[in-house]
């Protein structure tokens, strides 16, 4: 049965120290702390309750030996003295014959002024019931007076920043007694409009890594920490910082980037290497990653255009023409040789358009000439000469001599291709 109990006991024990440990910022009987403390007071005409003296003298009352009873009770409670919900107090006899005073800061052996009351369940207020009662060593005290006062203050925040309510209570009785009332959370409790209700410890340990908020009591989580009670690393590389496919590492609250070439910065911000101008000679630069990258005018070349080009190096001009360079739209120019025509003098002219070859002659284009190759008998440049042998036939007779005559083509006909010459034997 004892082990039994022991466990449960242990189990309650894990439970409640699971809650406490987990920040206990949830809705709870909240703690109020309200401090009275007894400022003045005053009975002038040294009057007891039923009118009489406290003690009588040659020519009137003398003061009075003056304690107190206090009573707290709930907030609309009734005058009994003995109804006394958060706590009842007597004083000692505070002074001898004495009745205009301040109130000491000791009220009895076990007693301070203030008085400071914990209240864990703070609804509307509380009620305050003092009595007052002329101390009599030899006989029975006489009572002097009664207050009762419902105070209804909404807590602050702390005491340093709460607000001291001076109260002047007039009871039923002649006396007059002044108190100071503050009302305000305990220590890690929070929540004024609902009583000090949410209770918050601030810690940086296993169980959780906040702050509390001053308002509210809510969790804050310090940098690095997630959760609802703060107790979940936040990964900074989740939200991917690093650029260029750097490697993140994670770390408390911060991140590391191990940085490519041509990047820096925490998160590996690109180096623009335009920035130095290095592009000559107009050229525009485009940055990239770790290097740059320039497009040069068409006259120029290399990494930073600095190069010249000479388009007549790669010898673009065919067939033994002059290379002129380029001209003043960016057109390269070449001197052709005759012959030839083109932009890069690789075309052939064709001598043979325009030329007529005769008689059934035909043109053989050559470089700056032609040709016409004519059909047999026939010669000249363009094949307008008869060259046919008329003396081949023998047609001179009688033993005449025959000479062959070249007949052109512009030469009028005659009877026939030969001169006969007769020879007289």
């Amino acid at each position: 049965m004892v082990p039994y109990l022991f466990a449960n006991m242990m189990g309650v024990y894990a439970l409640i120290r699971s809650i406490v440990l987990a920040g206990f910022v949830l809705q709870i009987h909240g703690r109020v702390k309200v401090s009275y403390r007894l400022v003045d007071f005053e009975n002038t005409g040294h009057i007891e309750l039923d009118g009489g003296c406290c003690d009588p003298g040659l020519f009137g009352c003398d003061s009075c030996d003056n304690r107190f009873n206090l009573c707290f009770d709930v907030y609309g409670g009734n005058n009994y003295m003995t109804d006394c919900a958060y706590g009842n107090f007597q004083t000692d006899r505070l002074y001898e014959n004495n009745d205009d005073f301040s109130f000491p800061s000791i009220l009895a052996d076990d007693l301070v002024n203030p008085i400071v009351l914990i209240i864990n369940s703070w609804s509307t207020g509380l009620r305050f019931k003092i009595e007052v009662w002329d101390y009599d060593p030899t006989t029975a005290d006489d009572k002097i007076d009664y207050y009762g006062y419902n105070y209804n203050y909404i807590p602050d925040r702390t005491s340093a920043l709460a607000t001291e309510h001076i109260v002047s209570l007039h009871g039923a009785g002649t006396s007059l007694t002044s108190v100071a009332v503050k009302v305000y959370c305990d220590v890690h409790y929070y929540g004024t409009s609902s009583g000090c209700n949410i209770y918050c410890l601030a810690r940086d340990n296993s169980e959780g890594h906040y702050n509390c908020n001053d308002i509210t009591g809510a969790r804050v989580c310090h940098s690095g920490w997630q959760g609802s009670y703060c107790n979940i690393e936040i990964n900074e590389c989740d939200s991917d910082p690093c650029q260029f496919n750097a490697v993140c590492t994670d770390l408390l609250a911060d991140y590391s980037c191990n940085c490519p070439a041509g990047t820096r910065g925490k998160n590996c911000d690109d180096i623009d290497e335009c920035s130095s101008d290095p592009c000559e000679h107009g050229g525009t630069c485009e940055n990239k990653l770790n290097l740059y990258q320039c497009d040069c005018p068409r006259e120029y070349s290399g990494a930073n255009c600095d190069f010249e080009i000479d388009f007549c190096n790669s010898d673009p001009c065919q067939n033994g023409a002059t290379c002129l360079g380029e001209n003043d739209y960016g057109v390269l120019e070449c001197a052709c040789a005759p012959g030839y025509n083109g932009v890069f003098c690789d075309a052939d002219i064709d001598e043979c358009i325009g030329v007529d070859c005769l008689n059934n002659g035909t043109c053989q284009d050559g470089v700056n000439d032609f040709t016409c190759n004519c059909t047999e008998g026939y010669g000249g440049t363009y094949c307008e000469l008869d060259i046919r042998d008329e003396c081949a036939s023998s047609p001179c007779q009688n033993n005449a001599s025959c000479v062959d005559m070249i007949k052109s083509d512009d030469t009028p006909a005659t009877v026939g291709l030969a001169t006969l010459e007769r020879t007289v034997q």
